[in-house]
C-alpha cells in the first residue's frame, strides 16, 4: 500500500504488534488466506471460498478471520476484506467495537464517504464510540475533507474521546493539505494534555519538520524518540530519519539511519516491508552495492520471495542502471513465480525501452504472451509511448489500437499528452485519414471532447478537405461547442467556397509568401528537440519497423495478421495483491506504517545535469515541475468538491437525480485527492510507475463522476470545467514525466 499513514485500526494492530509477539500462522490460517488473496486472478467470491473451505471440513475460528482481513488490507484488498466482514455478518458472528470501526473503513474505501457517513449514523448509541468515531474521522482526514474532520474533530474532544489518534488524523489532514507547520503546536498541546505520543505521532511530527527544510529539528524528535529507549522507537522511526536526511541530501547520515534500520529489522524479524524500503532508499542513493546486499538480505530472510518483493528489487535495480542484475533477477522470478504478475514484467520492459533495447523488451513481451492472459493494456502503452519518441507512429499507432480493443474492461484510456501526439503528427502530416482512425478508437474509449475535434478539424483544414458533417457529428457526440471550435467551423464552411489552387486569395497570399500554400514542408513532431542524440543508428527514428509488430509476433497479440482472440473483457488486476496471491503490486515505501519525506532530486555527489541519474529518478526541477502541476491539481479538485456541496445546499437539487450525481462526485472527487495525495508521496521516490498508476486514477474517478451526469441524466457535469482542470493538470505531470525520462 502507497499511503503515507495508516487508518486508525490499522495504527492500533500495528502497534500491538510492536508490543506483543509476532503471531504464527496455523496451516488452516495460511490455506484460507492464500484462497482469499488469489480471489482477484481466480474470479471467485469470497462467500463461495468460505462456503467451500467449510464444506472441505475445515473449522473456521473468528480470529483467523479477523488476521486474513488485516493481511487483505495491508495489501489493498479491500472489496474482499468487506466481503468477509459482511460473511460474518450474515453468519451472526459477534463484532467488537473494533470490528465495527474497521468495517465503516472498508466501506469509506470501497464505496466511498457518503456510504460510510450512512453507516455510522446507523449505528446504535452505544457502538458510537472512539473506535467508530476515530474511523469516520480518519476518513474525512484522508479524503481532505477538512471543514467535517475539524468539526468532528470538536465533537470528539466534547465527549473525552480525545485520543493520540484523533490528533495523529488531524495532523495527517495538515500534511496533506500543506500546512506541516500546524503540526508542531498539536504536538504541544498533546504533551501539555499529556496524551501519549505513539510511534505515529513521532513520525509525523519528523515528517513536518522535514517539510519545513528543518532537519535540525527531525533530529531533535529523532533525540527525543531513542532516549531512554523508548518502545515507540522501532523500524519505521529509523526509516523515517533516513528519508529525511535523503531529502536534506545528508547521504553519510542518512546510510547511517539505514545501517540502524537494518539492525532494528534483524532484532524485531517484521514483515517484508522495511526490506523493501532498506532497498529502495539505497537506490534512491545511487548505492548499487548496498542494493544487492539488502536484496539478498530479504531473499535469505524469508522461505520465499513474493511477487511484491522482485518488483521492488527489479525497480531498484533499475534506478540504479544495473541491468545485468535486474536480468538475473528477473530470470529467478520467472523460474519460480507461483502467479504471472505482468507489473513485474512491465518493470523489466520500461527499463529496456527507456535504455533504448526494443528488442529485450519484446522478448520479455512474448515470454509474457505465453505465460499470461494479459489483458496487456499497460504493456502495450509502454510500447505506445515508446514509439511516439521514436517518431515511429504507424508502430506506436498499432499499439493504440491494441490496448483500446482489450481496455473495455480495464476502465483505461490514453492520456491526453499521448493523444496529442498523434494529433498534431496527423495535422503536420494533413493525415485525414490517419486522424480519422484516431478518432474512431478515441470515440469507442469514450475520450472524445472538444479539444480532439479541434484537431480533427485543423487537420482537414490544412489538408484543403472538407467533411460536410463535422457540424452534425458535434451535436450528436454532445461535445460543448467552444469559441474556438466555432471559429474553427466557421473557417471550414468559408474554405469550402475557395478552390485550393485557382482562388484569387490563395494565389495573393502565395505571392506575399512565397511558397505554396498546398505543398510546403511541415515540421516533424517534437521539432527542435533533440531526443535522440543518444541512440544508436539501430534505434533512431526513421529505422525499419519492429519486429514487435512484424510477422514474427504472437497473433494472440492481435498486432500480428491474425485477429486477437483475446480481445473480449479479461479483467487487469488493479488492487495491491497480497504475498500469497503473488499478484502484487509493491507498496511505495511511503506506506501506512512509515510516513517520512521524499529522497532528494539527485543522487548523492552527483546534482542536476553532472551526468545521467538513476532510471526513473528525477533532478530537482523536473521534481518541482510535477509537484507544482499535482498541487494544482490538488486544488481544482478541492475546488469541485467545494461547489459540488454548495450546490447541494438547495434542496430541490439534492433531491434530484441532478444531486444523486453530485454526491457521487464529492466522493470521487475525495478519491482524487487521495490519489493525488498519494502521488505527492511517490514523487517521493521517484516512482514512475506508481505516479503514472496515480494520474491514472484521477482520470478515471473524474470520468466515473461525468459518465453519471451523461448517462443518467443526458447533459454534462455542471463542474466540467473544474473536472477538466483537474485532470489536466495530472495529464501534464505525465507529460513532463516522458520529457524527463
Amino acid at each position: 500500500m502507497r499511503r503515507t499513514f495508516s487508518t486508525v485500526v490499522e495504527e492500533a494492530n500495528v502497534a500491538s504488534e510492536v508490543i506483543s509477539p509476532p503471531h504464527k500462522h496455523s496451516a488452516n490460517e495460511k490455506r484460507l488466506y492464500r484462497r482469499l488473496s488469489e480471489l482477484g486472478a481466480t474470479g471467485g467470491t469470497v462467500a463461495h471460498t468460505l462456503n467451500q473451505y467449510i464444506r472441505e471440513g475445515n473449522f473456521v475460528k473468528k480470529i483467523e478471520l479477523e488476521r486474513c482481513i488485516r493481511e487483505l488490507r495491508r495489501y489493498g484488498k479491500y472489496q474482499h476484506a468487506l466481503e468477509v466482514m459482511e460473511w460474518m455478518d450474515k453468519r451472526d458472528i459477534n463484532f467488537s467495537n473494533t470490528d465495527f470501526a474497521v468495517r465503516l473503513d472498508l466501506i469509506s474505501k470501497v464505496h466511498g464517504v457518503s456510504e460510510a457517513e450512512g453507516f455510522f449514523n446507523n449505528l446504535s448509541p452505544q457502538l458510537l464510540n472512539r473506535n467508530t468515531y476515530g474511523a469516520l474521522l480518519n476518513t474525512y482526514c484522508k479524503l481532505k475533507i477538512a471543514d467535517k474532520a475539524l468539526a468532528l474533530f470538536k465533537e470528539i474532544e466534547s465527549k473525552n474521546f480525545t485520543t493520540s489518534l484523533a490528533f495523529n488524523n488531524i495532523m495527517t489532514l495538515y500534511i496533506g493539505l500543506d500546512q506541516p507547520e500546524k503540526v508542531p503546536p498539536l504536538i504541544e498541546e498533546m504533551k501539555k494534555r499529556k496524551i501519549h505520543l505513539s510511534t505515529f505521532t513521532y513520525n509525523i511530527w519528523m515528517q513536518s519538520f522535514s517539510l519545513l527544510g528543518d532537519i535540525e529539528g527531525v533530529e531533535r524528535v529523532f533525540e527525543e524518540i531513542t532516549q531512554d529507549g523508548k518502545e515507540t522507537c522501532n523500524w519505521t522511526t529509523y526509516s523515517n530519519i533516513a528519508g529525511a536526511y535523503i531529502k536534506a541530501g545528508l547521504a553519510e547520515k542518512a546510510e547511517s539511519a539505514l545501517k540502524m534500520l537494518e539492525n532494528e529489522i534483524k532484532q524485531q524479524h517484521p514483515s517484508r516491508e522495511p526490506y523493501h524500503f532498506l532497498i529502495t532508499f539505497y537506490s534512491a542513493l545511487g548505492n548499487q552495492e548496498q542494493v544487492h546486499r539488502a536484496c539478498s538480505l530479504l531473499k535469505s530472510s524469508f522461505e520465499t520471495t513474493s511477487n511484491m518483493s522482485y518488483r521492488i528489487i527489479l525497480q531498484a535495480l533499475s534506478k540504479v542502471n544495473d541491468l545485468e542484475g535486474m536480468k538475473k533477477w528477473f530470470e529467478e522470478w520467472e523460474s519460480n513465480f507461483t502467479y504471472y504478475d505482468t507489473r513485474v514484467a512491465n518493470v523489466v520492459i520500461s527499463c529496456y525501452l527507456r535504455h533504448n533495447m526494443i528488442e529485450e523488451a519484446e522478448l520479455v513481451f512474448h515470454e509474457s504472451v505465453k505465460r499470461s492472459s494479459g489483458p496487456f493494456v499497460q504493456t502495450l502503452v509502454l510500447f505506445m509511448k515508446h514509439y511516439l519518441m521514436n517518431q515511429q507512429i504507424d508502430l506506436a499507432m498499432k499499439c493504440l489500437e491494441t490496448a483500446a480493443a482489450r481496455a473495455e474492461s480495464c476502465n483505461w484510456y490514453p492520456h491526453s499528452d499521448n493523444i496529442d501526439v498523434f494529433l498534431e503528427h496527423f495535422e503536420k502530416e494533413k493525415d485525414v485519414e490517419g486522424a480519422e482512425k484516431l478518432f474512431k478508437i478515441l470515440q469507442k474509449l469514450n475520450c472524445v471532447d472538444d479539444k480532439v475535434y479541434s484537431h480533427l478539424l485543423q487537420t482537414y483544414i490544412t489538408a484543403g478537405k472538407t467533411k460536410p458533417d463535422m457540424g452534425q457529428r458535434i451535436e450528436r457526440d454532445g461535445i460543448l461547442v467552444t469559441p474556438e471550435l466555432e471559429n474553427m467551423l466557421k473557417k471550414k464552411k468559408t474554405e469550402k467556397k475557395i478552390a485550393p489552387v485557382t482562388s484569387p486569395i490563395r494565389k495573393e497570399a502565395e505571392a506575399v509568401l512565397g511558397t505554396d500554400m498546398t505543398s510546403s514542408p511541415v515540421p516533424a513532431p517534437f521539432s527542435g528537440l533533440n531526443r535522440h542524440a543518444d541512440l544508436p543508428p539501430s534505434s533512431s527514428p526513421g529505422s525499419a519497423p519492429s519486429p514487435f509488430l512484424g510477422p514474427n509476433l504472437p497473433s494472440s497479440l492481435g498486432l500480428g495478421p491474425t485477429p486477437s482472440p483475446l480481445l473480449g473483457p479479461v479483467p487487469y488486476p488493479s488492487q495491491p495483491p497480497s504475498p500469497g496471491s503473488g499478484m502484487g503490486l509493491p507498496p511505495s515505501p511511503f506506506s501506512e506504517t512509515a510516513p517520512f519525506p521524499d529522497p532528494p532530486s539527485s543522487a548523492p555527489g552527483q546534482g542536476p545535469g553532472s551526468g545521467p541519474s538513476p532510471s526513473g529518478f528525477f533532478d530537482h526541477d523536473v521534481a518541482l515541475a510535477i509537484e507544482s502541476r499535482i498541487k494544482q491539481s490538488q486544488s481544482d479538485a478541492q475546488l469541485a468538491m467545494d461547489e459540488a456541496k454548495k450546490l447541494l445546499d438547495d434542496p430541490t437539487i439534492a433531491t434530484s437525480e441532478t444531486g444523486v450525481c453530485l454526491s457521487k462526485c464529492i466522493d470521487k472527487y475525495g478519491t482524487s485527492l487521495n490519489e493525488l495525495n498519494r502521488a505527492i508521496t511517490d514523487l517521493g521516490v521517484r516512482e514512475v510507475t506508481l505516479l503514472a498508476d496515480d494520474f491514472g486514477a484521477v482520470e478515471t474517478d473524474i470520468s466515473t463522476c461525468q459518465s453519471c451526469f451523461t448517462e443518467n441524466i443526458g447533459e454534462d457535469s455542471p463542474l466540467k470545467a473544474l473536472e477538466e482542470a483537474t485532470t489536466k493538470a495530472a495529464r501534464e505531470c505525465l507529460t513532463v514525466m516522458d520529457y524527463a525520462a
